[in-house]
């Protein structure tokens, strides 16, 4: 029961969006991304900058992130 409660808390801390202007995501570990319309899976390349890689375009507009959920058990 006590291993249950600990993983919907852990899930629920860890499934929160975060705005940009808040916290940032380490660089180079794929992450959530809302631009106000779309989710995007996609990684900040930068430390010095907030630029965002989407595999064929440079991201802009990202307001929020978050990580990504653990994969499902086998």
């Amino acid at each position: 029961m006590l291993e249950e409660l600990n993983q919907q808390l852990r899930l629920h801390v860890v499934m929160q969006w975060v705005a940009i202007e808040d916290a940032l995501p380490p660089v180079e570990l794929d992450v959530l991304v809302w631009d106000e319309f779309n989710v995007y899976i996609t990684n900040r390349l930068d430390s010095n900058d907030v630029v965002w890689d989407e595999s064929t375009q440079i991201l802009d507009g990202v307001t929020h992130w978050m990580y990504l959920p653990e994969p499902p058990c086998a």
